[in-house]
């Protein structure tokens, strides 16, 4: 099946998510979410993408991206190739990816606040967690102005200001 992330242009906040297909884990310890995160500061830089929001399951990475000259299918290609080495160094298995079609967010302003809660409601839709407070991988905790935990450092998280406010 083609790469659905190739039809859409640069520039726009979009909804995005990679899972293994059958389902392989990118994340096994802290330390692979946090080498993660050091991973993504250095693609959303290369390209010019901010960050809005994301949850990171052990199989899934979800995201919320505001891209400008960079077309989304580059930084989900940075992404996918990142997550394919882990795994193939961990376990030798080559990972597959279910293709999901990606969302754009026709009016940011008005939609963004509604996918960020989704986002973040993620762990407790898998039973992974009871509340949002209770998973770490998420922006959840920087949105509800709490103290992150030790394994994410979210400076590279770019809320927008009236996503903060409302949120």
């Amino acid at each position: 099946m083609p790469c659905r992330y190739k039809s859409l242009p640069a520039g726009g906040t979009f909804y995005a998510l990679r899972r293994t297909q059958p389902p392989h884990l990118i994340f096994v310890e802290p330390r692979d979410y946090e080498d993660f995160e050091a991973f993504l500061a250095e693609a959303l830089e290369r390209t010019g993408t901010k960050l809005l929001g994301y949850c990171w399951m052990p199989d899934t990475i979800h995201l919320a991206l505001n891209t400008h000259l960079t077309p989304l299918a580059e930084v989900m290609r940075r992404v996918t190739r990142y997550c394919s080495q882990r795994i193939c160094r961990r376990t030798g298995a080559k990972a597959r990816y279910m293709d999901s079609l990606p969302m754009r967010l026709p009016e940011p302003e008005i939609h963004l606040q509604m996918l960020l809660r989704y986002i973040h409601c993620i762990p407790v839709i898998t039973a992974v967690a009871n509340t949002p407070d209770e998973y770490p991988y998420t922006s959840h905790r920087t949105y509800a102005r709490k103290p992150q935990g030790p394994q994410i450092h979210t400076a590279l998280l770019q809320s927008p200001a009236h996503v903060r406010r409302l949120h």
